[in-house]
């Protein structure tokens, strides 16, 4: 059976020279950034493009950094949830990345042998190694 190939992009929070908090969505291997005010946007826009992705024959995943720190990642699927939950809890934008982590939305680092059928029925993880 042929591997699928992983799509990766990378959404982090970043800070002008103001120190107002804005977000930057980037693809793996690629120079283009994408800025954007709030996550949520971020999210959609990733959204929009690891489906093009997806619909081309591969799979998608961003992965969201705070503080230069991995917080976790998610698939398309896993990121509606993420932005129907940050709209409806109205989540400060200097809060956003802690609170998909704390919320248990994005998949942290899941060791192979841990049992990950919770995160499986919730949606947060799209396909698993035979």
């Amino acid at each position: 059976m042929q591997k699928i190939k992983l799509v990766r992009y990378f959404l982090s929070e970043t800070f002008d020279e103001n120190k107002q908090i804005s977000f930057n969505l980037k693809r793996v291997n690629e120079k283009q950034i994408i800025n954007f005010k709030h996550l949520w946007e971020g999210i959609e826009k990733f959204n929009k493009l690891g489906n093009k992705d997806i619909d081309n024959g591969y799979k998608a995943k961003v992965w969201f950094h705070k503080n230069r720190t991995f917080r976790g990642s998610a698939s398309p699927k896993a990121c509606e949830i993420i932005i129907k939950r940050l709209k409806e809890e109205k989540i400060k934008e200097i809060d956003a990345i802690e609170f998909i982590n704390n919320e248990n939305l994005v998949e942290k680092n899941i060791s192979k042998s841990k049992n990950n059928e919770d995160s499986k029925k919730d949606g947060l993880i799209t396909s698993q190694k035979k």
